[in-house]
């Protein structure tokens, strides 16, 4: 868990308190409506796209870093 610094606090996502805590429930625990529509991810819309490796000479990697960001 990432520890930010007291002056950053993360607003939108407070740290949990006990309470919290006690009334939380499993995914299992939702109603059956709820968890049908937070299961749904939808249909792909573009071609999923496929990891490769390369194995590349310095040379070439350096070529890449120094034409643009990332």
């Amino acid at each position: 868990m990432r520890t930010l610094p007291s002056q950053e606090k993360d607003t939108e996502n407070p740290e949990w308190t006990t309470a919290d805590f006690a009334k939380a429930m499993p995914f299992s625990g939702l109603p059956d409506g709820l968890r049908a529509k937070l299961s749904v991810c939808g249909t792909q819309k573009t071609q999923i796209k496929e990891r490769i490796t390369i194995r590349l000479s310095g040379e070439v990697v350096a070529r890449f870093r120094a034409s643009g960001s990332g």
